[in-house]
């Protein structure tokens, strides 16, 4: 199985989409039938570092994540689901784990310790000491690289009305008419 590292990159989605995920469209049943496709398809190993469940540090499973292209225009496209460690995956999600961590409801160490693993997968592809995501830092270190990635994720440029989510050709509008709304909602 060939690993990709490069997940661990994904960005963050937009706030005018949270609370429109494809497992939340399209419900349970769709979602047990991804979920079970993407052990599969990693062979039941974490797709970005390579454990199987019994090695990982927090969970004995693998988690699901949903993965898209995003364009500058506001388009957030899915493409597929991928099987991850628990580790790997709230790296991804690292603005919620950080807001957690804040929060007091995710232990700080913890939070710190992802930030390692990910940041150490990163490295350990690109060949050099670099720190991706940490409290101060999110930008990615090379855009050479960031333009070779086999998915499109584009800076956003757009206005917050102009976000939507494309799922199987199906255009969904963002739950949230401004971020006075989602602020409403979230906090």
């Amino acid at each position: 199985m060939k690993l990709h590292p490069w997940l661990l990159l994904h960005p963050n989605i937009p706030m005018p989409l949270h609370g429109l995920a494809p497992r939340i469209i399209l419900g349970d049943s769709w979602w047990k039938e991804q979920k079970k496709l993407a052990k599969e398809k990693s062979d039941n190993r974490c797709l970005a570092c390579g454990v199987t469940p019994k090695q990982a540090k927090y969970h004995t499973w693998l988690e699901t994540h949903e993965v898209y292209n995003m364009y500058s225009s506001g388009t957030i496209e899915f493409r597929t689901c991928v099987a991850l460690c628990h580790s790997c995956h709230n790296f991804i999600h690292d603005g919620r784990m950080q807001a957690l961590t804040e929060k007091k409801e995710y232990p700080r160490e913890k939070y710190l310790d992802i930030l390692d693993h990910g940041n150490q997968i990163i490295s350990n592809w690109w060949g050099k000491e670099i720190v991706f995501k940490n409290e101060v830092i999110s930008v990615l270190p090379d855009d050479k690289i960031y333009k070779n990635l086999p998915l499109k994720w584009e800076r956003f440029n757009c206005k917050w009305t102009d976000y939507h989510l494309v799922l199987y050709g199906q255009r969904y509008e963002s739950k949230f008419p401004s971020h006075e709304a989602w602020l409403q909602h979230y906090q």
